[in-house]
């Protein structure tokens, strides 16, 4: 009789991850981000971006997002691939579709709309994670469904929150916005035309929105 070690090769440890059970350990090699719009929502994401690469430095990292919402990543350094769709054009988002399709471990769904949901789920990535408070069905869309936790004092911790699976930390929660060197000298150059080189701090205000419900009466300024 063969002594216990010799009976054959040891299966490896049953291990969990975002819900699933995997033999030994999962796969995280790829990671897909998906937050398509506004501007402002996609810096707020930043923070899921640069904790995923500082705990997965290896990992490749992409990000899915709207044309008009590309500034916010354009030159985010923390990012490996950008894949932009035209959301005006049905043929943008197939091509993103067969892009992402079957590619990636691991897709994070900071949006949580029936439009991001259905474009995780045709990743058909093994893990998607979304959120509790996913809105227009999305939530059928995902293998993973975080809770949201209304306690968190900035809309990038409850991002982070949502990615805790992956070991990120609300509390490194400040965004990022990335600047070319064009647009630098841009600034520079109407700084200079509106005579503001060398003197006091500048604070500026916009006081319009793209969406007239969100503005501030003029005449309550």
């Amino acid at each position: 009789m063969q002594p216990p070690h010799e009976l054959g090769p040891r299966r490896p440890e049953v291990r969990t991850f975002a819900g699933i059970s995997y033999y030994g350990e999962p796969s995280l090699s790829k990671i897909l981000i998906v937050r398509l719009s506004a501007t402002g929502d996609v810096i707020q994401t930043t923070p899921v971006a640069r904790q995923i690469r500082r705990r997965h430095p290896t990992c490749h990292l992409a990000w899915v997002v709207e044309r008009k919402a590309l500034p916010g990543i354009a030159h985010n350094p923390h990012v490996d691939e950008i894949v932009v769709i035209d959301s005006a054009e049905p043929s943008s988002w197939l091509a993103a579709i067969r892009k992402l399709r079957k590619r990636f471990d691991v897709v994070v769904d900071a949006q949580c709309l029936l439009k991001s949901g259905l474009l995780t789920r045709l990743t058909a990535a093994p893990v998607r994670i979304g959120r509790q408070d996913a809105r227009g069905g999305s939530h059928r869309c995902y293998t993973r469904l975080m809770p949201t936790h209304m306690n968190q004092a900035y809309i990038s911790q409850q991002y982070l929150e949502q990615c805790s699976d992956l070991g990120l930390d609300v509390e490194d929660y400040v965004p990022e916005l990335h600047l070319a060197p064009e647009d630098h000298q841009r600034a520079a150059a109407l700084w200079q035309e509106l005579g503001l080189e060398g003197r006091k701090p500048v604070v500026a205000l916009i006081a319009f929105s793209a969406e007239p419900t969100r503005e501030w009466p003029a005449d309550r300024f």
